[in-house]
């Protein structure tokens, strides 16, 4: 019994050792991530005096899949990973320096064109759309941002005037 006993107490330190020092690890990654989050706030509130943050509800993207559903090998990389961006942190970082933050509604960001405003879905692996509107072509991301800004704008009750 004894060599048995004295087998898992050495196990044991090991193992709460490496749990120790993953643990430590991760909390650096974190403060750092968090750092670099501040720093970046710290630089827009430089150049610009409202933030615009996309009020979406970040739950939808920690949904984790149905562990008895086998899975089919086909994984959605931007959904990989979702802890490691911390959206939330870097939300709080910009609220927290900006000397203003408006949340716009993200309800259809992507989805509808800035110019003449209709609503199409499309294939989001491509990264420039074509409004079925006015045929006009554009970067998704950037489609996004002057929706974000007009809507913003209105949120905040002053339309056009961050624009």
């Amino acid at each position: 019994d004894d060599a048995i006993f004295g087998g898992m107490e050495e196990w044991r330190k090991k193992d709460k050792h490496l749990y120790d020092w993953e643990r430590f690890l991760e909390l650096g990654l974190q403060r750092r991530r968090r750092e670099t989050y501040r720093l970046f706030a710290c630089e827009m509130r430089m150049h610009y005096r409202v933030a615009i943050i996309e009020g979406m509800d970040l739950r939808d993207f920690h949904v984790l899949p149905d562990p008895e559903v086998p899975d089919d090998g086909s994984k959605d990389p931007a959904r990989e990973h979702p802890r490691d961006a911390a959206c939330s942190v870097l939300f709080g970082c910009l609220e927290e320096s900006m000397v203003e933050t408006v949340r716009a509604p993200a309800r259809h960001t992507t989805m509808r064109c800035p110019d003449c405003g209709h609503v199409e879905d499309f294939d989001r692996m491509n990264l420039v759309v074509k409004c079925g509107g006015c045929g006009k072509e554009e970067d998704q991301d950037r489609r996004a941002a002057r929706n974000l800004l007009a809507s913003g704008a209105a949120a905040a009750g002053k339309p056009g005037a961050l624009a």
